[in-house]
């Protein structure tokens, strides 16, 4: 039975969350929050716990840092995860991005260890998106949108892998 939902991820996770692990506390502004809602809104009876454990700028190799303290030691049911973004920017901004082979090993130990210690846990998996629109978006972002996809690409291989939701 699902009761304990974490949310993990980067700052299309995060938004402005409370970094207090309080279930149900201060979920940010974003898809964590909508889905919360809906969820709680629709089945009241289930008594849901949600957790929000995104942090802006996380590339999935700052998620595996801080997997054991923000997933496993929380003990969630399902989990869904929203990482690569940053894995493409870093490197645009900062020239410390991860490149997409270093992602996939990265992302693939994450789900490893996950299932290791949390067998039962269901994983939801979303692809990593560009997060502007029009053309200003398209231009500075046409140059890595191939990288963009090939994190995609990774994030379907490895739920299909996993037996993870996409």
């Amino acid at each position: 039975m699902i009761r304990r939902i974490l949310f993990q991820g980067d700052s299309i996770t995060d938004v402005n969350r409370s970094k207090d692990v309080v279930p149900n506390f201060m979920m940010g502004g974003g898809y964590a929050t909508m889905t919360a809602g809906r969820l709680s809104a629709d089945h009241p009876e289930l008594g849901l716990e949600f957790m929000n454990r995104g942090i802006s700028g996380n590339r999935v190799s700052d998620l595996y840092a801080r997997w054991k303290v923000d997933a496993i030691n929380l003990r969630p049911d399902l989990i869904t995860i929203l990482i690569g973004i940053n894995d493409v920017w870093h490197e645009v901004d900062q020239s410390n991005g991860v490149d997409t082979e270093r992602f996939e090993e990265v992302y693939r130990m994450l789900l490893k260890w996950t299932l290791r210690d949390l067998p039962e846990v269901r994983l939801v998996l979303l692809e990593p998106f560009y997060p502007m629109h029009g053309v200003v978006a398209q231009e500075t972002w046409a140059p890595y949108i191939s990288d963009i996809d090939a994190k995609r690409a990774v994030g379907r291989r490895i739920a299909d892998e996993f037996g993870a939701a996409l």
